[in-house]
């Protein structure tokens, strides 16, 4: 099966998931940061901020504007701008935490991420028991696998409170890679109640069934994925892998033939996998 990152979650996560909204900080000691998620207080989303779009170039060297003027930049996928106002933001005041995890998101969204571990790590450094902050770093460890760190981090963030949905996948996640399968399905069956329709979690879940040998529940997982995403190649991939698993072979066939219409090569790789002698074996699924 395509593996326990095939389908990230949320990036939202993440992770598969784009990360929830951004919103503005209301002032140097307080309000929210970039991007909101439902675990932290609330605050104006970006979805909802009115008037005229951030100018092409930021003269306040107020930190508080120059960073409310990146939230606007990032809304607009106007990275590059973001990064720069909150650099300069965080030249001014170097010890908000808030300034740090915004730029990590901004790098995040810029695929540069060790600076954005490097952001968030920062921030938790300057708030260790905010929770927004680490949120973020949380998910970045598991972004870039480096899994012992994620849940390391997983359970500071446990310490202050319950987890949302999406930090539930990203912690099932690094359970899984480190081998926890059963503590993994713990925690994705509580998100997969949560977000019944996220396919990162549908797809993690699925993974931590099939290491466990619950093959109906993991092609029941990949299943619901399939349903929500059906051209998403890798998904059908795992569910045939494990409908074959669960001695459902044709059921398996069914789905090579869809793919190949889709994913030739994907298929073929399906193809000789469910005709092999041997049983299908873990490392069968698919992992990124």
């Amino acid at each position: 099966v395509k593996g326990a990152a095939s389908v990230q979650p949320r990036q939202h996560a993440a992770p598969v998931d784009e990360k929830n909204e951004s919103v503005e900080v209301e002032n140097s000691q307080g309000g929210s940061t970039v991007p909101e998620r439902s675990f932290s207080p609330g605050g104006e989303s970006a979805a909802s901020v009115k008037g005229p779009a951030a100018p092409a170039v930021v003269t306040s060297d107020d930190p508080v504007g120059l960073n409310n003027a990146a939230v606007r930049f990032l809304a607009e996928a106007r990275y590059e701008e973001a990064a720069q106002a909150l650099q300069r933001a965080i030249a001014a005041a170097p010890d908000q935490s808030k300034f740090h995890r915004n730029l990590s998101v901004v790098y995040e969204r810029m695929n540069r991420m060790n600076e954005a571990v490097a952001e968030a790590q920062r921030s938790v450094d300057l708030a260790p028991r905010e929770p927004i902050a680490l949120v973020q770093l949380c998910a970045l460890n598991v972004m870039v696998l480096r899994n012992a760190q994620a849940l390391t981090c997983f359970e500071k963030l446990i310490a202050l409170g319950a987890l949302d949905s999406d930090s539930q996948t990203f912690y099932g996640v690094a359970l899984l890679r480190t081998g926890d399968n059963r503590k993994a399905v713990s925690i994705l069956e509580q998100a997969a109640r949560h977000s019944p329709t996220d396919i990162g979690t549908l797809n993690a879940l699925g993974l931590a069934y099939f290491n466990l040998r619950r093959y109906s529940d993991s092609a029941q997982c990949f299943k619901q994925a399939v349903e929500i995403e059906p051209k998403r190649g890798e998904l059908r991939f795992n569910l045939a892998v494990a409908q074959a698993a669960n001695r459902n072979k044709e059921a398996g066939l069914s789905q090579y033939r869809i793919l190949r219409e889709d994913n030739p090569k994907l298929a073929a790789e399906l193809y000789q996998l469910l005709f092999q002698d041997k049983v299908v074996q873990v490392a069968a699924l698919k992992k990124r």
